[in-house]
């Protein structure tokens, strides 16, 4: 029973099983995450010390003031064995009170400072600053944030109440850090007021699409360090080998102040398509989109003409052949969705441009 209530366990009837009685329990463990009886989280956050110290303990025995791992390398450490745990359930244990939750930011000090060869009089700010990393609190209301974005977005979520404000939210007094979700996060969402989308599932299952032709043989050719005579001459063979097809080049670019866009060119029928993006999109996104536009323009043709498209882009490239993506599932989605209709009529191709700024002319 969750109650605030600490005399509510003695109030309750027993209850029978064929003859046995069943037992109250104070903590219960459920997908990793231990809930007390009065919601203290305390009990959880004892398992996170401990789970944590060994770690620690771990990070301590490859280091040492004059040998041992490097700091990246203990970051590294850090981050996957012990940020990942003060990570999970982090949305439902932040209305832990504040003592509890200052057990926590001992481990991070405790692992930061072993990270960065601190002296142990150094305050755990400054080691937040030398080390990149982003305070626990922060860390907790940016999970909190994503959470309710999701929920926001997602038609149906079953968490879809926990979003809605009510007067007991609005009326209500919670001591810091104890607010409901919604509460925590509102202000965000009222200075925040875009859309957001959750991803959508493919309207055919993945083995029933056409997998499209997509060419990055010329990343096995060109090497980083090559000079750029030879970066060019290899990348003008490979637009030689496409002779006789249509030409459409694809480009995504951003700018140092976030300002970002995408294009489209087909020299030989001098048409140039440009679009504004949302600010502070990815490269990986921008290019995408541009190989997108293409593709849109091309279903615009009364029939669809034997073309290839040369991006810059490889990890667009690599994403659209395998059809898979840990990232912007909408806009793959999408993709995905032009790819089928345009068929094997269309090629995409990687190029390297670093040597010049229009391979086409």
């Amino acid at each position: 029973m969750f109650s605030k209530d600490s005399q509510l366990k003695n109030k309750l009837k027993p209850i029978y099983v064929d003859g046995t009685q069943i037992k109250v329990e104070d903590t219960v463990k459920f997908l990793g995450v231990y809930l007390d009886e009065r919601l203290t989280w305390k009990h959880h956050i004892d398992h996170i010390v401990k789970k944590c110290k060994t770690r620690i303990n771990l990070m301590r025995s490859i280091s040492g003031s004059s040998w041992g791992a490097s700091k990246s390398s203990l970051m590294t450490i850090y981050r996957t064995l012990i940020r990942a745990v003060l990570d999970y359930g982090a949305i439902a244990y932040d209305a832990a009170t504040e003592a509890q939750k200052r057990r926590l930011d001992s481990i991070q000090y405790q692992a930061l400072r072993i990270a960065t060869g601190a002296m142990t009089s150094t305050s755990l700010v400054a080691l937040q600053v030398e080390s990149g990393e982003t305070p626990l609190q922060l860390r907790r209301l940016e999970l909190q944030i994503k959470y309710g974005a999701t929920v926001n977005a997602t038609k149906d979520h079953p968490a879809g109440k926990i979003m809605i404000t009510d007067w007991k939210v609005d009326r209500g007094r919670f001591k810091p850090g104890t607010e409901p979700l919604v509460a925590k996060v509102g202000k965000f969402f009222t200075e925040h007021k875009q859309q957001y989308e959750a991803p959508r599932l493919h309207s055919q299952p993945p083995w029933m699409l056409h997998q499209p032709k997509v060419d990055i043989k010329l990343a096995d050719i060109i090497k980083k360090s090559d000079a750029d005579y030879i970066i060019k001459s290899a990348t003008l063979e490979k637009i030689e080998q496409y002779h006789g097809r249509l030409h459409i080049y694809t480009d995504g670019s951003k700018t140092e102040n976030g300002l970002v866009a995408a294009a489209f060119c087909i020299p030989s029928m001098k048409v140039n398509q440009a679009a504004r993006l949302h600010n502070n999109l990815s490269i990986y996104a921008a290019e995408i989109m541009a190989i997108n536009m293409a593709l849109q323009w091309i279903l615009t043709l009364t029939r669809i003409p034997i073309a290839v498209i040369f991006s810059d882009s490889l990890a667009s490239l690599k994403t659209l052949k395998c059809l898979n993506t840990s990232t912007r599932h909408n806009l793959m989605h999408s993709s995905i969705q032009l790819l089928q209709a345009v068929g094997d009529r269309v090629t995409l191709v990687w190029t390297d441009t670093r040597p010049f700024t229009h391979p086409w002319k």
